[in-house]
Formats: structure tokens, sequence, C-alpha cells
């Protein structure tokens, strides 16, 4: 009878522990804010946008590299979002600090990104996290 409880209890044990490392799944929407100056901001995570039912959602940047006249080379990058009930937003920057940062977006990642009334991308948060529903 002994070998039976605790084989009954490393059963519940181990059932408990592989509940217990799923893991935090976090949804975050795409979301979209627009002042009347045309500055805004969008945020958002690229799996919840993946997998959304909507086929509306979208968010990330593109990272590009090319050289410029006179061999100089030069770098750039576009992030874009979408949310369900708005139209595309865009913003643009050549700081490599914000390159560099929009580079590190992976197909996982939570994104979020401000600009100014000029179009230009002022802020580019990037979380790489197990939290985040995956593709």
């Amino acid at each position: 009878m002994r070998t039976i409880k605790g084989w009954a209890f490393g059963a519940a044990f181990f059932a408990v522990s592989a509940t217990a490392l799923a893991g935090q799944q976090v949804d975050q929407n795409v979301s979209v804010t627009l002042n009347p100056d045309g500055s805004g901001s969008a945020s958002g995570a690229s799996g919840t946008a993946y997998n959304s039912t909507d086929v509306i959602q979208a968010i990330g940047c593109e990272v590009r590299a090319y050289t410029g006249s006179g061999g100089t080379s030069l770098s750039e990058t576009w992030c874009s979002a979408r949310a369900v009930g708005s139209n595309w937003v865009t913003c643009f920057n050549v700081n490599p600090t914000f390159v560099q940062i929009a580079a590190s977006i992976g197909p996982d990642s939570d994104v979020w990104f401000q600009w100014n009334s000029a179009g230009t991308c002022t802020l580019i948060d990037v979380i790489n996290s197990s939290s985040y529903r995956r593709k």
C-alpha cells in the first residue's frame, strides 16, 4: 500500500508542477493613440497581433542599412502599427540607437513606439519576455 501512495503522490506532484511551469501568457492587443497635432503612440505584442482573429492588428519595425552617396553607410528604421478601428501609423528615425533597439524586435516581442508631429520616432521600447503570447 505504501508504494501505491508514494506513486500517487509523485504523479500528483508532477501534474501540479507541469501546470505551474506552463507560465504566464499575456495578450497585448495593438493600441494606437493619435493626438490632434499628429503625434501619437502605438503598442502591442507581435504574437497577439499575429494570432488575433480580426486580421487587422499589426505592429513592428523595419530596419534597413544601405550605402549612401559617397560610400557612406547609413541605417534607418520605420515603425508601423494598425489597431482595430484605426488606420496605419508610421514613424521613421535614422538615429543609430533607435535602429539598434528596433533591430532587437523578435517575432514574439512587445513593442511600444511614439512619434512627434513630423513623423519622427521619438521612443522605441521593446520587451522580449516569455510572458507574451507566441506566434
